[in-house]
């Protein structure tokens, strides 16, 4: 099986960081994952660069988003053959792009966000895996056609059958 880099960095935090996304990645169940050791061309200095064997990359992936790992060097795209499921550039575009990612997690599909910003009023992207982009788009699409009613009423019935597990 041959494996994928999603972090490479060679600042002095890298060893630690690199630590730090393995250990996640075991702990959330992503056994095949390692740490490689490169020097730097050139300057003799490490560089650390975790790896997942290709078939665990989008899961590994999506646990990453999910724990918030934001270092310089996480790659979330490395290797990846992904397309974008939704764009925005409206002012809330960051918070329709989070609601689509559920969305589409919700139905099995890996989702991440791109392009996103600091501040909520940048465009964003939400990407999903080539193979999954057809399927995302007939999620999407059904969302859409049903609207927040439709949402509104599945969100009363979990209510109802939580009340009824209770009691």
């Amino acid at each position: 099986m041959e494996f994928v880099a999603i972090y490479q960095s060679a600042h002095p935090k890298a060893e630690e960081e690199a630590e730090i996304i393995l250990s996640a990645l075991r702990e959330g169940g992503i056994g095949s994952v390692r740490v490689r050791v490169d020097d730097e061309p050139g300057s003799g200095v490490p560089s650390f660069v975790v790896e997942v064997e290709e078939d665990a990359v989008y899961d590994a992936q999506a646990l990453l988003q999910t724990h918030e790992m934001a270092f310089e060097g996480l790659d979330a795209a490395a290797g990846l053959d992904f397309q974008v499921a939704f764009f925005s550039d409206k002012h809330d575009a960051e918070h329709e792009g989070m609601a689509v990612k559920s969305l589409l997690e919700a139905n099995g599909i890996a989702a991440f966000l791109a392009d996103s910003g600091v501040l909520p009023n940048f465009p964003c992207k939400v990407l999903v895996p080539r193979e999954d982009a057809a399927r995302a788009a007939v999620v999407i699409e059904s969302a859409k056609a049903t609207g927040p009613a439709d949402a509104e009423e599945g969100a009363q019935a979990d209510e109802a059958r939580g009340e009824e597990s209770i009691g």
